[in-house]
């Protein structure tokens, strides 16, 4: 899924099983005891990630842990791991290409009850209402959002957003555009309450796109290097 929309400057491997390939020691160290399952998820996304940096010339490396848990990319990198019930996914691009990256995969199933009370606006409630539809849960498409949202928002800010900080706008129904055998895929942009760095081009909004399929739904955010960035 999350091929179809990636920006030509990334690369991106997917896996559809878990697996149980060999880890770095550093990463192993980082991950600490977890349960087969987690472990089982970890392995694979630092096999996709793996894979991803071989599609750009770069080997093998570890992907360690952070302190809130999320990937730390090689110098000169920026990436983004997913993974749920059946799907897992990296994302990776240099830097110079691209500042920051956050990709989100759900299965394609309403929220648990009360949770979308907990992510959302009285805005974002009447949007997703009006609408409805049953081949796209839109209250689960809006969650993944805000994930990648706040994944490239915390590689740029080290330090995390609430849901309340983060107002999703979809592009409209009709634009939805088939992007595969039973994908179709859309648009959104991400309006933030504060800007992720002091910095006078620092960017209040973020764009993104969804795509999604029977099972599956997936997000991803992507933040192109700035000039302002390059020449400093």
């Amino acid at each position: 899924m999350l091929e179809t929309i990636a920006p030509e400057c990334a690369a991106i491997d997917v896996r559809y099983e878990f697996c149980d390939d060999e880890l770095f020691p550093e990463e192993r160290e980082c991950l600490g005891v977890v349960v087969d399952k987690r472990l089982r998820e970890f392995t694979t996304g630092r096999a996709c990630a793996r894979k991803a940096f071989r599609k750009l010339g770069i080997p093998p490396c570890p992907v360690r842990i952070g302190p809130q848990r999320e990937p730390i990319w090689p110098m000169g990198i920026a990436g983004s791991i997913t993974h749920c019930s059946g799907y897992c996914a990296a994302v990776v691009a240099r830097s110079v290409d691209l500042s920051s990256i956050g990709i989100d995969a759900e299965e394609n199933l309403p929220l648990c009850e009360g949770v979308l009370d907990v992510i959302s606006s009285p805005q974002e409630r009447t949007e997703i209402r009006t609408r409805g539809g049953s081949r796209l849960h839109w209250d689960r498409l809006l969650f993944s959002a805000k994930e990648s949202v706040f994944k490239a928002w915390y590689s740029l800010a080290n330090e995390w957003l609430d849901f309340s900080e983060c107002t999703i706008q979809w592009s409209p129904s009709d634009d939805l555009k088939p992007v595969g055998e039973e994908l179709f895929a859309g648009d959104f942009v991400a309006q933030l309450s504060r800007s992720w760095s002091k910095s006078s081009d620092a960017q209040s909004h973020f764009d993104g796109r969804f795509v999604f399929g029977k099972k599956h739904l997936a997000t991803m955010v992507t933040l192109k290097r700035s000039t302002h960035d390059r020449l400093g």
